[in-house]
């Protein structure tokens, strides 16, 4: 009966922040053909490609344009996937972001030229490897290997270790090793949400928090009246535990994913909660209903820690390589699992949308 308000006090008092690998991507703007931001573009060639052949693709493109604005969009189209879909494989092999790659490559090859070109001006090598200044480079190369590029110079580089390109003769190590055992087909059928989408550095909460409000609406209104104010989600949580006010319907569900999803840029990005109704509650000026069609899915458990999510995405997606069926363009999902009697939700349920 009290698993939700259990969940919700778990999940405000611990911030768990569930963007993981899928919480590390990002979609690029003015795509309006990404259905549900998260679409799986498998295009002419690509089904007979694995993954190690895509990233390997794009890390070719990354080395040719070092120099060069390098569009994420044009190396997921080397990769044969979607932009979300490129950001996790690509950290799944090379073990980084594709944005810290790129910039561990560019400034690794401007050193190489700072020793190789005594004579070239620091800025004018800034500027060949697409750094807007030489402030924006000495602060990324201080950053990188602990010293100037004017110092690396004058020490012609002793001491400091580069980032080579990335070698696909050990690639296979870099993912993760095991096999998933208990991954399920589940068809979801259509139904109505509740949902509302947060956006920020911890958008978890801010979709949280009105989604609870929500949920505890009439305890909201009975607090209001009994002490003349309105509470604090946390406090809002406690009372209604303590007066057993929420009893949720048999069967509810909560859902969350990324939208839109991280982007390497900026540290902002969106996380939309889902909440399935039982057919007698109300809409409010936050919390919208909406229908979901449903679809077709591969679902396995991962625990709640954010590295065990990391890994079982990983092994999912590596799962779907020889499993004989197709990634769907429906929306991925991670599904909040709660146990009656024990406190905050147990686990995740990983949905990846398939087709046959």
């Amino acid at each position: 009966m009290q698993q939700l308000l259990l969940f919700l006090q778990s999940f405000f008092c611990t911030a768990y922040r569930i963007h993981v690998i899928v919480s590390k991507m990002k979609m690029i703007k003015n795509i309006k053909s990404y259905k549900n931001m998260h679409v799986i573009m498998f295009l002419e060639g690509a089904k007979n490609m694995d993954y190690n052949s895509r990233i390997k693709a794009a890390i070719e493109y990354i080395e040719e344009n070092i120099g060069r604005p390098i569009d994420l969009l044009d190396l997921s189209k080397k990769a044969f996937c979607s932009v979300p879909h490129f950001y996790r494989i690509f950290n799944s092999i090379v073990g980084m972001s594709v944005k810290d790659y790129i910039r561990k490559r560019r400034l690794s090859i401007a050193a190489k030229e700072l020793i190789s070109n005594p004579r070239k001006r620091i800025i004018d090598i800034a500027y060949d490897y697409d750094f807007n200044s030489q402030e924006v480079f000495t602060r990324a190369f201080l950053k990188e290997f602990g010293i100037t590029p004017g110092e690396y110079r004058r020490k012609n580089g002793e001491g400091i270790v580069l980032f080579d390109k990335f070698d696909f003769s050990g690639g296979e190590k870099k993912m993760v090793v095991g096999k998933l055992n208990d991954v399920r087909i589940v068809r979801l059928e259509p139904m109505k949400v509740a949902y509302y989408r947060g956006y920020g550095i911890n958008p978890e909460r801010e979709a949280w928090i009105p989604i609870t409000e929500w949920l505890l609406s009439d305890a909201k209104e009975l607090y209001f009246r009994q002490f003349g104010r309105y509470p604090e989600v946390k406090e809002l949580l406690k009372w209604a535990e303590e007066n057993d006010l929420y009893k949720p319907p048999k069967g509810r569900r909560y859902f969350g994913f990324d939208n839109p999803l991280k982007t390497e840029e900026k540290a902002e990005y969106g996380y939309e909660v889902w909440v399935t109704l039982s057919g007698s509650e109300k809409e409010d000026d936050k919390v919208k209903f909406k229908d979901f069609e449903g679809g077709l899915y591969a679902v396995t458990r991962a625990k709640k820690s954010s590295k065990s999510l990391i890994e079982t995405w990983q092994k999912l997606f590596k799962w779907l390589e020889t499993s004989g069926y197709k990634h769907g363009n429906h929306q991925w999902l991670e599904e909040y699992v709660t146990v009656e009697g024990k406190k905050g939700f147990v686990a995740f349920d990983l949905y990846m949308p398939i087709s046959e």
